[in-house]
């Protein structure tokens, strides 16, 4: 179900997402939906962070490219 607009939906490669305080939501759209939380996240997504337990602490990885410094360089040569 969207977080803005209600309606339940599917997510597709029209479905907006957004990322806030380390928690990702999905809309039914990428337009106004979207456009709506982007313009004030807090007013729309706090009450839900909080229903999750409250804002996830994101931390980077150290390694900017961790799959090469396990040995897992990809190929793109094919």
């Amino acid at each position: 179900m969207c977080p803005i607009s209600g309606k339940p939906f599917e997510v597709d490669e029209k479905s907006g997402h957004f990322d806030y305080q380390g928690h990702s939501f999905v809309f039914c759209c990428s337009g106004g939906c979207l456009d709506k939380v982007a313009a004030n996240p807090g007013e729309y997504l706090d009450e839900l962070v909080e229903e999750a337990g409250g804002p996830v602490a994101v931390t980077p990885s150290a390694d900017p490219d961790p799959a090469a410094s396990e040995g897992g360089a990809i190929d793109d040569t094919q």
